[in-house]
């Protein structure tokens, strides 16, 4: 497992709700929560099912594989440590598990990215301790 030894971004504070996804980010596995109860899946992890409102849920693990919903271009750093890598397309994907997700999407030209074009999960090992999700197109798609 590689770190980057000068990752120089803000990085998240995990809360009590959402530190199994963080450990499982750290692992390399992309985890969601389900409800118990009824199944749904959620993310951004909470403590209650915005469906039936149950309290108890279990961790499931994702494809890693959806498709962009949406997609933005930022043309300006606004943190210094984004400043070298301007411009970068960040997006919110659709997983195929019915949730969305936002993550800077890596290696893909600007110009080629479109609604619903295929894309994976990877993992950068930020620091230590915090590993982050990125997305990439499936091959084949751009």
């Amino acid at each position: 497992m590689k770190t980057l030894s000068n990752y120089d971004k803000p990085l998240p504070a995990p809360t009590t709700e959402s530190q199994a996804y963080w450990d499982g980010l750290k692992k390399h596995k992309l985890l969601f929560q389900c409800c118990r109860q009824c199944r749904k899946v959620r993310h951004y992890p909470r403590p209650v099912c915005d469906h039936c409102f149950s309290m108890v849920y279990d961790w499931v693990e994702s494809s890693g594989r959806g498709k962009v919903y949406s997609w933005t271009v930022n043309h300006h750093g606004f943190h210094p440590g984004f400043k070298s890598e301007i411009p970068y397309v960040t997006v919110i994907a659709d997983m195929e598990e019915g949730v969305r997700v936002q993550a800077p999407l890596v290696g893909t030209d600007e110009a080629k990215v479109s609604i619903d074009l295929a894309i994976e999960v990877f993992f950068e090992d930020a620091t230590s301790e915090i590993t982050l999700p990125r997305f990439r197109a499936i091959t084949g798609s751009v």
